[in-house]
């Protein structure tokens, strides 16, 4: 049995220290607010461009510009220091702007219904990029479907004494799918709680009984732990509850009273 707290398991499991995970929130934020940022902005780029407005720059941040190409089109397409955001800057957006660009090429003289279109394909973009993650994620979990099943669905130790010591329970590991699975690792979240198992392959169609064990000692009062068990070649573990009560013992006056005040 692992214990999660053991810092190299913990490692494997959450995937990295606080630190570096503090770190990854923060870049995966921005990268994630910069696709979001692309996807709205293209859907005005694009539609606006088709409708015939002019445009000057298609930029990818904000502030200070780090690289910029004019394209075939006239377009200064621009990347900028500051990935938490993006614009397209479009000719005549409030008013006639710039006595050199035909008049028919302002966004404020173009049609009511096309500058509508034009403000509303940005949330639009976004909707079907919403719709395109939701697929992705729906066909990822269909094809990669839950093999396991538990019977109990929750280990339930019921009401415990505290002074019993170390009470053991057991759970039913269904293999539901069409080939056989190795059972990795059973993880628990504290010292307290211990499976114990080996290195299993359970067949299709077959079972498995697992024996968790549970230390109540100095652990009063209502528990629910997790255990997460991995299959290997699937990234994400599977999870099941343990449960119970623990009744408290009799505590001595030792313990009570635990400070040394001296003698005399």
């Amino acid at each position: 049995m692992v214990i999660l707290s053991d810092k190299s398991t913990l490692v494997k499991y959450v995937g990295l220290q606080n630190k570096e995970l503090y770190e990854l929130n923060i870049l995966l934020f921005i990268l994630i607010l910069g696709i979001l940022v692309f996807v709205h902005e293209l859907g005005h780029f694009l539609v606006a461009k088709k409708s015939g407005v002019y445009i000057h720059e298609f930029s990818i941040g904000m502030g200070p510009l780090i690289k910029t190409i004019k394209g075939k089109d006239g377009i200064n397409y621009s990347i900028r220091a500051l990935p938490l955001g993006g614009f397209v800057q479009m000719a005549g957006e409030i008013y006639e702007d710039d006595g050199k660009i035909p008049k028919e090429k302002f966004m404020c003289n173009r049609p009511w219904y096309q500058r509508l279109v034009i403000l509303c394909a940005g949330v639009f973009n976004n909707f079907l990029l919403a719709i395109l993650i939701l697929f992705i994620t729906l066909t990822s979990v269909s094809a990669e479907e839950c093999v396991l099943r538990f019977e109990p669905a929750r280990v339930d130790f019921g009401h415990i004494n505290e002074s019993d010591g170390i009470v053991t329970r057991s759970f039913t590991i269904i293999n539901t799918s069409a080939k056989e699975i190795t059972i990795s690792e059973i993880v628990s979240t504290c010292d307290c709680t211990v499976a114990d198992y080996k290195n299993v392959v359970i067949a299709s169609k077959q079972s498995f009984e697992v024996k968790v064990s549970y230390n109540p000692l100095n652990r009063p009062g209502r528990f629910d732990r997790p255990l997460f068990i991995f299959i290997e070649g699937y990234n994400a573990p599977f999870e099941i509850s343990i449960i119970g009560r623990v009744t408290p013992r009799e505590r001595t006056i030792e313990e009570i009273y635990f400070y040394d005040m001296g003698h005399g």
